[in-house]
């Protein structure tokens, strides 16, 4: 599928998902905890935000991972 240009990086020289469309993409498969983690390890590292992360979530609308990246940044 072709992705958005906002949901693709290319690091060294590989095309590959932007963290926060990662993030998205594996939510509704990981635990709260992991899914925390993860979160927390892209926006250490400069990755992502959480204010990114929410706007990507809430424009990807009702997507699996969109709802459980909303119920988790919520309860922050």
């Amino acid at each position: 599928a072709q992705l958005p240009t906002i949901d693709r990086v290319t690091v060294d020289g590989i095309s590959c998902t932007s963290a926060a469309r990662t993030l998205l993409d594996i939510a509704p498969i990981v635990n709260g905890e992991t899914l925390e983690v993860a979160i927390e390890s892209a926006r250490r590292m400069g990755l992502t935000s959480p204010t990114f992360l929410a706007r990507r979530a809430a424009e990807l609308g009702v997507r699996p991972g969109a709802t459980a990246i909303k119920k988790l940044l919520s309860m922050a």
